[in-house]
C-alpha cells in the first residue's frame, strides 16, 4: 500500500514543527518535574540535617554543663600528672643492679677474684681484682663487653705482684653503665 499525502507542503511542515514542539514541551516538563523532585528531596534532607544539628548542639550543651561539674576533678588529675612527671624526673633511670650483678657473677672466670666493685658519681663502674695471669684478665674483659648494660669496657692497669710465694696479677677495669628503665610507681607496676 502506498501512502500519498494530499496536504500542501506548508501544512506538512507546520505539522512537523508542531510535533517537535510537543516533544520538546514533554521533555522540558519531564526535566522540570525531575528537577523539582530533586529540589524537594534536597530541601527535605536539609531540614533533617538542620534538626540533627540542633539536637547535637543541645546534647553538646548538656554535656558541657555536666562536665563543668567535673572541672575540679580534671584540675586535680592534671596536678597528679604533673607531680607524676616530676617524680619520674627526680627518680631518674636507676640501674638494674640485680641483673647487672647476676651477669657479672655468671661471666667471671673461676681464676679471677674481685676485691672491689664501686660506682663513680659519673656512672662509671670500677672493678678491682686478682688473678694468676694476664690472659685471664683479657678474657674477662671480652666477656664483660658482652654483658647488656655495660659499655666502654677498658683496662686501667694490670700488674704482677708476689704474695705468699705465688705471683698474682692485680688489675683495675673501668666500664660505663647504661641506665635502666624509667622509674614506674608501685601502683602502675601492679605490685
Amino acid at each position: 500500500m502506498i501512502n500519498i499525502n494530499l496536504l500542501p507542503a506548508e501544512i506538512l511542515a507546520e505539522m512537523k514543527i508542531n510535533e517537535r514542539k510537543a516533544k520538546l514541551i514533554k521533555f522540558t516538563c519531564t526535566a522540570a518535574l525531575l528537577l523539582l523532585a530533586v529540589f524537594g528531596l534536597l530541601y527535605v534532607l536539609t531540614l533533617q540535617v538542620k534538626d540533627l544539628i540542633i539536637d547535637k548542639a543541645q546534647e553538646r550543651a548538656a554535656i558541657e554543663t555536666e562536665s563543668a561539674a567535673y572541672e575540679p576533678y580534671q584540675q586535680l588529675q592534671n596536678r597528679i600528672e604533673r607531680q607524676r612527671e616530676l617524680l619520674k624526673k627526680a627518680m631518674g633511670s636507676p640501674l638494674a643492679w640485680r641483673g647487672l650483678l647476676a651477669a657479672l657473677g655468671s661471666h667471671i672466670p673461676r681464676n679471677v677474684w674481685l676485691t672491689n666493685l664501686s660506682l663513680a658519681q659519673s656512672g662509671e663502674m670500677v672493678l678491682q681484682g686478682l688473678t694468676f695471669d694476664h690472659p685471664a684478665v683479657a678474657n674477662w674483659l671480652a666477656e664483660l663487653a658482652k654483658i647488656p648494660g655495660i659499655s666502654n669496657v677498658r683496662l686501667v692497669f694490670s700488674a704482677e705482684e708476689a704474695a705468699d710465694a705465688v705471683t698474682l696479677v692485680r688489675f683495675e677495669v673501668r666500664a660505663a653503665l647504661v641506665a635502666g628503665q624509667e622509674y614506674v610507681p608501685l601502683q602502675e607496676r601492679g605490685e
